[in-house]
């Protein structure tokens, strides 16, 4: 089970520089662990990838690094508002992101959206700065979360190994077919995950 687990996270860090948390923390909970447990063990998985799938994202742009450095004091520190009016929107879903990604609830797809709807970010580059900006929130958040021993560290090492191998694939598969046709993917992801949500929600 932790095996596919790794396999499925790996291949949708890597080929949508998100979405790893949302699918993870609900297939967690199927293996038996608690849901406070869920969230904390999938930001342990996926921050591996990330770290993995940002190198190949940092390849492709130049802006990638730069831009995701500006961002990451906002997604560590909350929604510091600057006097830069123009950038407030953008800062903002950096804060909102920060807010789900430390509870592992896969917060990178509003920074990808945000980025590549209204910020003028191809969706490549939105992808690789949310790897970038999503490390050092998902380590602080993990080193709070392994305090309190929610992490279960010996059930996805397993997930990790093949999450890697996975991630590796998504990046490069990602690379190949080109910002449009990703936008297409991705929005189709997007929508498929917030029917799911929906529904789960309505059955509990």
């Amino acid at each position: 089970y932790f095996y596919i687990l790794g396999l499925i996270i790996g291949l949708a860090n890597g080929l949508f520089g998100s979405g790893g948390g949302i699918i993870a923390v609900p297939m967690l909970k199927k293996s038996g662990i608690t849901t406070k447990e869920s969230h904390a063990t999938s930001l342990a998985l996926t921050l591996p990838l990330s770290i993995v799938s940002c190198f190949f994202y940092i390849r492709n742009s130049d802006k990638i690094l730069p831009d995701s450095l500006r961002l990451i004091p906002f997604g560590l520190a909350g929604a510091i508002i600057g006097g830069i009016i123009m950038n407030f929107w953008i800062l903002a879903a950096a804060f909102l992101t920060g807010i789900f990604a430390s509870l592992g609830l896969g917060g990178g797809m509003i920074l990808i959206l945000y980025m590549t709807i209204f910020a003028g970010y191809t969706q490549l580059d939105a992808q690789g700065i949310n790897l970038i900006f999503f490390i050092p929130i998902a380590l602080l958040s993990l080193i709070i979360h392994t305090k309190s021993k929610l992490v279960k560290w010996k059930k996805i090492i397993p997930s990790v190994i093949c999450g890697i191998i996975t991630a590796v694939i998504g990046c490069i598969i990602a690379k190949n077919i080109g910002n449009e046709y990703l936008t297409k993917i991705f929005a189709v992801f997007v929508l498929l995950t917030g029917i799911k949500e929906l529904f789960t929600k309505v059955r509990d």
